[in-house]
């Protein structure tokens, strides 16, 4: 009703309309844009906006799915979560105003504007690129600090025993005349 508002209000309501699309779009990559090659420390950060986008991408699905609708196309928020993978994310991302979490406990976008950015969004050429890069980004960024590595210098002549044992029973010995 707000955007309804504005618009009523100009003289060129179609301009007002794409104006307040292009903010819905800039509001989204504002909070939750993509950073395909994103340092470590910026790795949660990412991961919101990973999840995010994979929402974003179901809701724009299944709106092509289900064809032209006279209301938003919602997902029940059990399988939103499943799709964004962390349900705090979800309840961020509400916070944010990008999505609503209804009283049926459905998620749509906040806004048929927002509905609209999304599918600018999503049909980009490189956007589903983008979202698996920064997925991979995230999975080698989580490799690596699951990864530790031991180096040893300067050893004498003689045996060395080294048993290296982790929280998953992985067990290793080395013997080196």
């Amino acid at each position: 009703m707000n955007f309804l508002n504005r618009i009523s209000k100009r003289k060129d309501m179609i301009k007002a309309a794409l104006h307040i699309q292009n903010f819905e779009k800039q509001w989204v990559l504002n909070q939750a844009g993509l950073i395909p090659d994103h340092d470590d420390d910026v790795m949660d950060q990412q991961k919101f906006c990973a999840s995010t986008f994979l929402l974003i991408k179901a809701l724009v699905e299944k709106e092509k799915e289900l064809g032209k609708q006279d209301q938003l196309v919602s997902i029940p928020m059990h399988e939103a979560r499943v799709i964004m993978t962390r349900a705090d994310f979800l309840q961020r991302a509400d916070i944010l105003n990008i999505f609503t979490i209804d009283s049926h406990s459905n998620v749509k976008a906040d806004s048929v504007a927002m509905m609209n950015a999304f599918k600018q969004l999503v049909s980009q050429p490189d956007f589903e690129q983008r979202l698996n890069n920064v997925i991979s980004r995230i999975d080698e960024i989580e490799s690596l600090h699951r990864t530790a590595e031991v180096t040893f210098k300067d050893l004498w002549k003689g045996k060395l025993k080294v048993t290296v044992q982790a929280k998953d029973a992985f067990i290793s010995r080395l013997e080196d005349d």
